[in-house]
């Protein structure tokens, strides 16, 4: 398994099954973007509120953690079930998600906390500690390893750590390019909302599809699926 492996087969992955990956992750866009637009847009935190849960702070919570994170979930099961062949079950993945949603957002602040960390310190160990976490969220929903993930994620990744951090650089040369054209496309003819929700699905997806292929290669032989 090399970076550039997993780079290949993320796209791959995406191009068996382009209008269910697109279809949600633009989708969960919207969902967020409109959540964050209207309702958001209409609601001022003031110091004094963040200081107490009222309906502002509940709002910005779910807009910020809770939304992309069953995204991610619902994206990161609906890409394990094409790697596998399955049959594609939405509502299955949502419900899934919610049911998990305490251990995605906690255990995806404690890896963000970590990786933080790790580029405060220096650069490299920033860079592997993403690597290590990178298989965190299908840990999660499809490992079921409850809140034991990190650990597990950690152990998954040993020895290939450098590798995956790779293919997350690949993948994300890949993204902020095409984020870039859209962007410009969308300021030349004022879409620019638009581009950033597109740019917003394109990221989240290709995310998702890393993760599991990822996954799946440090978990089992998957050879034959790509």
């Amino acid at each position: 398994m090399t970076s550039f492996t997993l780079f290949q087969e993320t796209f791959a992955l995406l191009r068996r099954a382009p209008l269910i990956f697109g279809t949600l992750a633009l989708a969960g866009q919207v969902i967020i973007g409109l959540f964050t637009f209207v309702i958001l847009g209409s609601v001022t935190v003031t110091e004094e509120q963040m200081l107490a849960p009222n309906t502002g702070v509940i709002f910005v919570l779910f807009a910020s953690l809770i939304l992309p994170q069953v995204l991610s979930a619902v994206l990161h099961l609906a890409a394990w079930d094409v790697i596998k062949g399955n049959p594609l079950t939405i509502s299955t993945y949502i419900t899934t998600s919610i049911i998990l949603l305490p251990q995605l957002v906690l255990l995806s602040i404690f890896a963000g906390l970590a990786v933080g960390l790790g580029f405060l310190l220096l650069i490299v160990p920033g860079f592997y500690v993403l690597g290590g976490v990178l298989v965190l969220i299908p840990t999660v929903v499809i490992g079921r390893a409850g809140w034991r993930s990190f650990g597990r994620a950690w152990e998954l990744s040993a020895g290939k750590r450098w590798t995956l951090v790779g293919a997350v650089l690949l993948a994300s040369a890949v993204t902020i390019a095409v984020g870039l054209v859209l962007g410009f496309i969308g300021g030349l003819f004022g879409l620019t909302l638009i581009a950033e929700v597109l740019a917003g699905a394109l990221g989240i997806m290709i995310t998702a599809a890393l993760a599991t292929v990822a996954y799946a290669r440090l978990t089992e032989d998957v050879a034959d699926v790509f």
